[in-house]
């Protein structure tokens, strides 16, 4: 789906309205600070992130034709790689963002599991995702589960927790339209 997608996804995205400011914020980055975007895709995230404080990012997606429509270059890094086998060390990234991804992940239990593996003690996460409750949400899930999507969606409360059960505390929920942003912390002894 991705393949035919990527070409057209950041115009799309903006015209939707998308931003990921917020997400960037929430992660209390500081320069220098190494970020890692799961399932970031073309790295709209990533420039957020980049913008906001000057940090480095990770772009860490499964498709490679949205990582080629990405920016990929200084500050920016881009790897093909799996949610549930980050390529990084324990305890390594200062933050992880996953926006608008972790319902595409065959194994969400999994990949959240690994995003508390490469965060540093008091790492913080920020998920964006679509609230399930909203009926543009269920209607959207129906059509990724006909194009062979995962097409799961979760409410807040479900996120939250699917965050405690990887090992990480939640700290803030937020409404955002039909979505959902949820920040979490790694604890500082897991």
């Amino acid at each position: 789906m991705f393949d035919l997608l990527a070409p057209f996804y950041d115009p799309a995205m903006r015209l939707l309205g998308a931003s990921y400011s917020e997400a960037a914020a929430l992660l209390q980055l500081h320069p220098g600070d190494l970020v890692v975007d799961v399932g970031g895709g073309t790295g709209l995230g990533a420039r957020a992130a980049v913008a906001a404080v000057g940090c480095h990012v990770l772009i860490v997606d499964f498709n490679a034709a949205m990582l080629r429509h990405g920016r990929c270059d200084g500050c920016i890094g881009c790897v093909r790689g799996n949610a549930v086998q980050l390529p990084l060390p324990d305890a390594s990234a200062d933050g992880v963002m996953i926006l608008d991804a972790l319902h595409h992940f065959p194994q969400p239990e999994r990949a959240l599991a690994e995003v508390a593996r490469v965060l540093k003690p008091s790492g913080r996460l920020a998920v964006l995702e679509l609230e399930a409750r909203h009926p543009a949400t269920k209607v959207l899930a129906l059509a990724e589960r006909l194009a062979g999507e995962p097409g799961v969606m979760w409410t807040a409360q479900q996120l939250a927790a699917m965050l405690r059960q990887a090992g990480l505390s939640p700290l803030s929920i937020r409404g955002r339209g039909f979505g959902v942003m949820v920040t979490a912390a790694r604890p500082n002894v897991m």
